[in-house]
C-alpha cells in the first residue's frame, strides 16, 4: 500500500516528482511526471533518466553532473531541454536534492521538473516588445555592470550597436568625472540593496555629445534572491531640459522686467513727493502776485 507521502506526490499535477536509485533509474514517477512528459509511471519505473534528454546529453550524461553536485552541495539546480515521449521538447526547470539514509549514505536522488515553455513564450513576446521601442534605452546588465542586452532604443539613443557595446560596462556612458567619483558603483550598490535607483543627469554617447537622461535601475533576482544582474532603462530628456532652461530664463527676464517697472513706479512716486511743497510755494507766490497787481 502506498505510504501517505507517496500519496501526496502521486497528487501533485503541475510539477514532475522523480524519485530515482543512486544508479539513476526511476522507482517513484507521480501523475504530474505522465502530465508533463507523456510516460505513463508503468513506461518509466526501472528505467534510465536518460530517456529525458535530448541525445547529444546522452552521450555526455549530464543529469550524472547534476547528481554528483547534489551530493556534494545537497542541491543543483539547472534549466534546459528534455523530450518528452512524443518526442516534443520542452524547456524546463530541474532540481535536484539528494536523499540519504540515518547513516548519511547516498540512496537516492530527487528531481522536480517544471515546464518553463509558456514562461519562454511570454519571455519572446517581451523580448519582441522591447525591440520594438525605439524611444527608450532598454537593456541588461551583468551583476558587475557588464552590457548583457541591447535593445534598438539603446542603439538610437546612445549610438552604439549590439556588437560595439555588449560585454563593456555601462561606466563608458557616464562622464570621466562621475566615474571617477564612483557614481556608477554606487548606483549598482544602491538598486542591489533597495532594489532599484533612479536618476536624472548628463550621459555620453559614442560620439563624445551629451544628453540629459532619466535612469531606472532594477536588481534582476532569481527565486533564491540570487543577484543575477540588473535591468537598466534610460529616456532623453535633452529637449525637455532645454524647453525647462528656456522657460526658466524666461520667468526670469519677465520677473527681472516686472521689479525694473516697479522700481521705476516707486521711484517716480519718491520723486514726486519732494516736489509738492515747492510746487505749493510757487502756487502761493504766483497768488500773491496777482493780488498784488490787482491793487495797483
Amino acid at each position: 500500500m502506498p505510504t501517505l507521502e507517496g500519496r501526496l506526490l502521486q497528487g501533485v499535477l503541475d510539477h514532475a516528482l522523480l524519485l530515482l536509485d543512486p544508479d539513476g533509474c526511476v522507482v517513484l514517477w507521480n501523475a504530474g511526471a505522465e502530465r508533463l512528459m507523456g510516460y505513463r509511471a508503468a513506461d518509466m519505473l526501472g528505467r534510465d533518466l536518460a530517456v529525458l534528454y535530448p541525445e547529444d546529453e546522452r552521450a555526455a550524461r549530464s543529469w550524472r553532473r547534476a547528481h554528483e553536485r547534489a551530493a556534494r552541495e545537497g542541491c543543483s539546480r539547472d534549466e534546459g531541454w528534455r523530450v518528452r515521449q512524443d518526442g516534443r521538447p520542452i524547456w524546463a526547470s530541474d532540481v535536484v536534492h539528494v536523499v540519504r539514509d540515518e547513516a548519511g549514505a547516498v540512496v537516492g536522488f530527487s528531481h522536480v521538473l517544471q515546464d518553463l515553455s509558456h514562461r519562454d513564450r511570454v519571455e519572446d513576446r517581451y523580448r519582441a516588445i522591447i525591440e520594438s521601442i525605439s524611444d527608450y534605452a532598454i537593456f541588461m546588465l551583468d551583476a558587475r555592470g557588464h552590457v548583457a542586452t541591447w535593445n534598438p532604443g539603446a542603439e538610437h539613443i546612445k549610438g552604439y550597436t549590439a556588437e560595439e557595446i555588449i560585454g563593456r560596462h555601462f561606466s563608458v556612458f557616464y562622464p570621466d568625472a562621475e566615474v571617477r567619483a564612483g557614481k556608477c558603483d554606487m548606483e549598482l550598490e544602491v538598486a542591489a540593496r533597495e532594489g532599484r535607483f533612479e536618476d536624472e543627469g548628463w550621459r555620453v554617447r559614442k560620439d563624445g555629445t551629451q544628453f540629459w537622461a532619466t535612469v531606472v535601475i532594477t536588481a534582476v533576482r532569481d527565486s533564491d534572491g540570487v543577484l543575477l544582474g540588473f535591468s537598466k532603462v534610460t529616456r532623453d530628456l535633452t529637449e525637455r531640459r532645454r524647453a525647462e532652461e528656456e522657460r526658466a530664463a524666461r520667468l526670469a527676464a519677465e520677473r527681472a522686467n516686472r521689479t525694473k517697472d516697479e522700481f521705476l513706479a516707486m521711484l517716480g512716486h519718491e520723486l514726486r513727493n519732494p516736489l509738492a511743497p515747492i510746487l505749493t510755494a510757487l502756487q502761493l507766490m504766483k497768488l500773491r502776485g496777482d493780488v498784488a497787481s490787482s491793487k495797483e
